[in-house]
């Protein structure tokens, strides 16, 4: 299953990753897995550079953070970074 497999592309920003893990959510809507899974899936599949980042914004590690604050978080540096692209 894709999702399952999911990862970052280097020159992907964090962004463009979360739009194409959602839209492998919703290529396969009868996936089975919760919500904490789906963001620990994202998260494992964010290259280095972007854990570190998301680690460093939540003050610790993010996989400590309950799914709707990690979301959250992961969702605020989203909109940084389409604008930092679209600047």
């Amino acid at each position: 299953m894709k999702i399952s497999s999911f990862r970052k592309f280097p020159d992907e920003s964090l962004s463009e990753a979360l739009d194409c893990f959602h839209g492998l959510l919703r290529k396969t809507p009868t996936h089975g897995f919760s919500e904490p899974v789906q963001l620990n899936i994202f998260i494992d599949g964010l290259r280095p550079h972007s854990k570190h980042r998301l680690d460093a914004s939540s003050g610790g590690k993010t996989n400590l953070k309950t799914p709707d604050e990690a979301m959250e978080l992961i969702e605020n540096m989203t909109v940084s970074d389409h604008a930092i692209l679209h600047d």
